[in-house]
């Protein structure tokens, strides 16, 4: 069957048994020559019953079947392949929900190959699914479906060695093997810079399901995938490889092999299978923070003469933590193990067959008297050939721990202080340096979770903030540099270190600047070390443990009305139409805002004694409000009948956090028929406050904040008749 674009933006949606595409006309129509064909191999067991079905729909509707559609150009094809041929440099094609039974070559730069439907847009090639040829293209979101029924070996990815700057992410791998002797791989790569991240490859358990080979890929990045029952997963040989993050499980022979090239094999996690690391050669390899539970050896060795240098990893439950090969001609002088943990192993590092001395000092062996065999302790074995004195006395490794204390602080500051450490039931941060003679570290405290100003647009909550800490309150270690970056969200405190243990009791965050924050949210700080150095500017980190502070919140403050005394209220009468009360002639009313960044607040007066004697306010208003050098807003201030109040709003504070209202008048109140009454009074209180935010005067009303109320002076309403 013939295939083209279809042309339209239109069509029949396609399933994920198979590819109706195989079934379609030049112009994308499954048509009854297709129908009969799609019959014929469902009768033959070529095409399944989903399939079939599709297929039916397809042929009924009359429409083109839609596989790919290119966004840039708004188009549709049936193919890949298809696809591919009439994209331009930049385009994105993205992926129906169905398989694409084909072998396609990418030979345009940009182009970038989407699925657009998690784990249903499926390759299932003959022999090599997707050749890459071209710069820059990126593979996205995709399944390959992997087997050994049509060609003796299939690649799921191959690029090729003029391809440069390919990204292959988030797509996943299905490898299955049913011939011992084919080859089912992941990826083939020979171009240059390539990122190879966040995959998945899933194999069978079968003897021959490599996950990745690199063969001359310079400057390759390999990271965050995830290897499950491959034979292998990442096969080394090119130049300036970079493997790290990976997570490899029951991988049945070797999870990574380095041949040739300049390696970082950094961070993986190497659970079952054989071998963690075969390595078999390599200019320069770097071997840092794994960690291998594997069967036979966590490191195996045949490389002849290799550069490696091992630290920081942890090797366990294996036969061998670390064996070289019986092969000829095994130099080991070029091979340093330190700052491991080799524990836990059938034997720790075997170099028996190994040429020259293998430098395997300043280890953890898993007993503090040393290791066993050629050595003098109880820990994992060493043979001939290896130099393991001196060793560590203690598993290698730091820890920050202590259940860290923090104290609350107030919302609305211009400049307030938070205390870290031994406070408010908390503990102090205690560091454990391990064994090794660390000369500098920096204790890093995340701030990330304080909150930004309300809409999220300004954070500035850092921008004036340091790091305040006495000499008296920090054991075995001096203070170097305490800067708060503000950028980074993040504190730190550079330690000059003098002894293993370090204690730094309590240290406080100064200048946090809290005005325009409203919350009633709890936050902690992750508190964590970083940089450890030895004397010589060796970086030797490696945080088994971190802590984090306990809760704290950012208090809104409270907001207090007062008086020295009464604020007095002028007497009224029944029978006068206009009548004018005065509030306020001998004390001043003082609001006590606590408060940094208030631009507006409003003093409410409850009129309900008024009105329950029947006094009209309905032509009341305020007039001559007196409060000193702050303005007062027109509106709303005024009387307000159906809501039975008066409302004085006083503005343009400019971050006054006292202000007096001294006096007002209530004028035009109508007693024409009121009723008399004695005693009366007064409730005032603060009804609204109103914060200024930065960055173009927008204000915002807060949720969480705290008022009181006063009572006024007592007057009466006399009879006129009296």
């Amino acid at each position: 069957m013939g295939s083209a674009s279809a042309g339209t933006d239109q069509g029949v949606a396609t399933s994920d048994s198979g590819s109706i595409a195989d079934y379609t006309d030049d112009d994308g129509v499954v048509d009854t020559s297709g129908l009969r064909d799609a019959i014929d191999d469902w009768r033959n067991g070529d095409a399944d019953t989903d399939l079939l079905r599709d297929v039916i729909d397809a042929w009924r509707s009359g429409e083109p079947v839609v596989t790919v559609e290119n966004v840039d150009l708004d188009t549709t094809h049936v193919t890949l392949q298809d696809a591919i041929d009439e994209a331009e440099v930049g385009n994105t094609l993205e992926l129906g929900a169905t398989t694409f039974a084909e072998d396609v070559t990418v030979d345009v730069d940009g182009l970038t190959l989407r699925g657009t439907d998690a784990g249903e847009s499926t390759i299932d090639p003959a022999e090599i699914g997707i050749t890459v040829e071209a710069d820059e293209v990126t593979l996205e979101g995709l399944t390959f479906a992997l087997d050994d029924e049509e060609a003796d070996e299939v690649d799921g990815v191959h690029v090729t060695t003029g391809a440069t700057a390919v990204t292959i992410v988030d797509n996943t791998f299905q490898q299955e093997q049913a011939d011992f002797s084919t080859r089912v791989r992941g990826i083939y790569l020979e171009g240059a810079d390539a990122t190879v991240e966040s995959n998945a490859f899933e194999g069978d358990g079968s003897a021959n399901t490599p996950g990745i080979r690199l063969r001359t890929a310079s400057e390759a990045t390999i990271a965050a995938n995830e290897f499950t029952e491959t034979s292998t997963g990442v096969w080394a040989s090119g130049n300036d490889a970079r493997v790290e993050d990976n997570t490899f499980t029951d991988v049945s022979s070797w999870s990574i092999r380095t041949i040739s090239g300049t390696q970082e094999i950094v961070n993986n996690s190497i659970d079952g299978g054989s071998s963690g690391i075969w390595l078999s050669g390599g200019d320069v390899v770097t071997i840092t923070e794994n960690e291998f539970e594997t069967t036979s050896s966590g490191i195996r060795y045949n490389g002849h003469s290799v550069d490696a240098t091992i630290t920081n990893n942890v090797f366990t439950g294996a036969n061998f933590g670390f064996y070289v090969s019986d092969f000829p001609d095994q130099h080991v002088g070029g091979i340093e193990l330190h700052w491991n943990t080799i524990a836990g192993n059938g034997e720790g590092v075997n170099a028996t067959h190994g040429e020259g001395t293998l430098d395997a000092t300043d280890n953890w062996w898993g007993d503090g008297s040393g290791p066993s065999g050629e050595g003098p302790g109880d820990g994992d074995s060493v043979t001939e050939n290896v130099v393991y004195d001196p060793w560590l006395g203690a598993q290698p490794g730091q820890t920050i721990t202590g259940a860290v204390g923090a104290t609350d602080f107030d919302q609305g500051q211009e400049s307030v202080t938070q205390t870290l450490g031994a406070v408010d039931g908390g503990e102090p941060i205690e560091i454990d340096f391990g064994p090794h003679d660390v000369s500098t570290a920096v204790v890093r405290v995340d701030l990330s979770e304080l909150p930004a100003t309300i809409d999220d647009e300004y954070r500035f909550i850092l921008d004036g903030a340091s790091v305040d800490i006495d000499d008296d309150d920090i054991t075995n270690a001096e203070v170097h540099y305490v800067p708060v970056i503000a950028g980074s969200d993040e504190a730190a405190i550079w330690l000059d270190v003098e002894d293993r243990f370090v204690t730094i009791e309590e240290f406080s965050l100064t200048g946090l600047d809290t005005q325009s924050v409203v919350t009633s949210d709890e936050f902690s700080y992750d508190v964590t070390l970083t940089d450890v150095t030895l004397a010589d500017g060796t970086d030797v980190t490696d945080v088994r443990e971190t802590t984090e502070t306990q809760s704290f919140e950012i208090v809104p403050p409270e907001q207090t009305l007062s008086v020295d005394g009464a604020f007095d209220v002028s007497e009224l009468a029944t029978g006068d139409e206009t009548a004018t009360q005065y509030f306020g002639d001998a004390e001043d009313l003082t609001i006590d805002l606590n408060r940094d960044d208030v631009s507006t607040v409003q003093v409410n007066v409850d009129l309900t004694p008024l009105v329950d004697r029947d006094v009209d306010l309905d032509g009341a208003d305020l007039e001559n409000v007196d409060v000193g050098t702050n303005s007062v807003a027109n509106v709303p201030t005024g009387v307000w009948p159906d809501r039975e109040r008066a409302s004085v709003r006083i503005a343009d504070l400019d971050g006054d956090r006292t202000v007096e209202l001294s006096s007002f008048e209530m004028v035009d109140v109508d007693l024409s028929d009121a009723e008399s009454g004695d005693g009366l009074a007064y409730e005032i209180e603060l009804d609204q406050l109103f914060i200024e935010l930065p960055g173009g005067g927008a204000q915002h009303q807060p949720g969480a904040y705290n008022f009181e109320e006063i009572v006024t002076d007592e007057f009466d309403i006399e009879s006129s008749s009296s």
